[in-house]
């Protein structure tokens, strides 16, 4: 187990280790986000060989050998607005069709909650924040929706394990919005993340308005409020263990994910991140 700097300067030293760098951008347009839709965008991207917006995500991968265990020895980027930029996991739970009301949500085919091994204990459910990727070109009128079925008795699961029915509307900032376009989904007053999502009832329909739905785990490895460029440096500045990056897994089936970069704005930027990341074997 890698557990301390000095672990992972003692790999590094019996060769047990991989360098690399990644480079990431965010280039597709986004509609920047309103009121109706919690104000935040969230630009992800994976790595920029592989990666078709929006689709075909191409996670940062490291080799095989390197089961569980990343350090990223820093984060450089550039843009010219205010970000928060970070490196994340996302995790597919299905997809939305909105061109008609009622029942928008169809789930991939696996069994929820995600789960992984903590402090020697196996199998524990884990909790993620909820986002939607719109892959569709929307028109008419902006789609509205909440996270519950057409008859209020389930939604999603939060962090807790409690089915909640979803009491909050979301409306989409234009009725053209940017293809690509993600966002935070609203949770209820109280609820921090969800371990699944059963439900979205669309109550105004849209054209051609199609979109994925995904958890998000951050992994805590990113830079603060930055305008302009930015460098964060995370193995030697913090001298604490590395960041596990190995994914959670479905409780029976195979959950798609990908670890990917992301900003959070308050408006639409292109942003340019490299990653220069060490991989140890745990």
């Amino acid at each position: 187990m890698v557990a301390t700097t000095a672990d992972i300067l003692r790999q590094q030293a019996a060769g047990k280790y991989v360098m690399r760098s990644v480079v990431q951008s965010t280039t597709t347009n986004h509609t920047t986000a309103t009121a109706t839709c919690g104000f935040m965008n969230f630009q992800f991207t994976g790595n920029a060989l592989g990666t078709t917006f929006p689709n075909t995500i191409q996670s940062i991968n490291g080799p095989a050998s390197v089961a569980s265990e990343w350090m990223f020895l820093n984060m450089t980027s550039g843009s010219t607005i205010a970000r928060h930029g970070g490196v994340g996991r996302i995790y597919r739970l299905g997809t939305c069709t909105f061109t008609a009301l009622g029942e928008a949500f169809t789930p991939d085919a696996i069994t929820l909650p995600l789960i992984r091994t903590e402090m020697g204990a196996a199998s524990r459910p884990q909790s993620f924040i909820p986002i939607i990727q719109v892959t569709g070109t929307t028109g008419g009128t902006p789609v509205q929706f909440q996270i519950r079925n057409a008859g209020s008795t389930a939604g999603y699961v939060n962090q807790a394990g409690t089915t909640v029915v979803g009491n909050k509307t979301f409306i989409f900032p234009t009725a053209t919005t940017a293809i690509n376009s993600t966002y935070f989904l609203p949770l209820n007053n109280g609820d921090s993340s969800c371990r699944s999502i059963t439900n979205i009832a669309c109550t105004v329909a849209g054209t051609n308005a199609f979109a994925t739905i995904w958890l998000l785990e951050d992994l805590g490895i990113g830079q603060g409020l930055v305008a302009g460029a930015g460098l964060t440096e995370h193995l030697y500045g913090s001298g604490l263990r590395a960041t596990q990056c190995a994914p959670a897994v479905a409780t029976s089936g195979s959950a798609t994910t990908s670890l990917v970069g992301y900003n959070i704005t308050n408006s639409f930027s292109a942003i340019g991140s490299t990653l220069l990341s060490l991989s140890v074997v745990p």
